[in-house]
């Protein structure tokens, strides 16, 4: 994967949350592929996060 895919699927990622925001791909000068592995690492495992917190307090729901 090159650093180009990379960056798009950081920005689909952050997208997932928010509505249409976009990466310059200029940040690729100052970011090592290294460097772009690591965020988008990190974004997945805080949308794992996300979804075990959802799932925690959906067990709270009250049932009607």
């Amino acid at each position: 994967m090159n650093e180009k895919e990379l960056l798009q699927e950081i920005t689909d990622l952050l997208n997932e949350y928010g509505s249409g925001s976009s990466i310059n791909p200029s940040v690729l000068e100052f970011l090592a592929e290294e460097d772009l592995k690591a965020i988008k690492l990190s974004l997945l495992e805080s949308k794992k996060h996300h979804l075990d917190d959802k799932e925690w307090l959906l067990s709270f729901k009250k049932e009607n």
